[in-house]
């Protein structure tokens, strides 16, 4: 609990590092959400680590331009070790997630690649957007894993992405890091 509290405090301390309240000791911004923290530990018995971050972070999003989506970059990279781009849209599942994509990036006639057995409504919103999908078979028999030699095949210059849900509906299959890295370098950057 305490990781995820002081992980979720730097970003907040940094945001307001140079802050002062309008009190007459004009002290540090960042004093104000600790003190929330404190008052719904030590005077409300709150120990929900969800709501105590939120006291921590309810002023960062509030107050200032940091967004949401550069919380969730900073969080992953302190919990990876991976920097990402900041480009990063947060959905309510892969459904939205997907819908805004495929709209901006399929013409008619556009290829994405999606496993087989696929999440079947994905098949529906490539339909949408008068895309083609293109199934890449999963192996039962290998526990649902990538053919990765199979992949060069399937893509051609009407190919706009590759599509790996993970875990995988409706397989369950969950792809190692090592499949997914495979599946991307198998491409030589043919798609971005």
């Amino acid at each position: 609990m305490t990781y995820q509290y002081c992980l979720r405090l730097w970003p907040s301390q940094h945001t307001h590092r140079d802050q002062r309240r309008k009190d007459i000791q004009a002290s540090p911004y960042i004093n104000h959400p600790i003190g929330l923290s404190d008052v719904l530990v030590n005077e409300g018995g709150v120990t929900d680590i969800n709501v105590l971050c939120s006291a921590i972070l309810h002023d960062t999003i509030e107050d200032t331009d940091t967004s949401y989506d550069e919380l969730v970059v900073a969080e992953h990279k302190e919990k990876t070790g991976i920097e990402i781009d900041e480009n990063v849209m947060i959905s309510a599942g892969n459904m939205q997630g997907l819908n805004t994509p495929f709209h901006t990036m399929l013409d008619p006639g556009d290829e994405i690649i999606l496993t087989d057995p696929c999440f079947a409504s994905h098949i529906q919103q490539i339909n949408l957007f008068s895309g083609k999908s293109v199934y890449w078979p999963l192996d039962e028999n290998n526990n649902w894993s990538l053919n990765i030699d199979l992949s060069p095949e399937l893509i051609t210059d009407k190919t706009q992405a590759i599509v790996l849900v993970s875990p995988s509906n409706p397989t369950g299959k969950i792809f190692s890091e090592v499949e997914l890295i495979r599946s991307v370098r198998s491409q030589n950057d043919t798609i971005y």
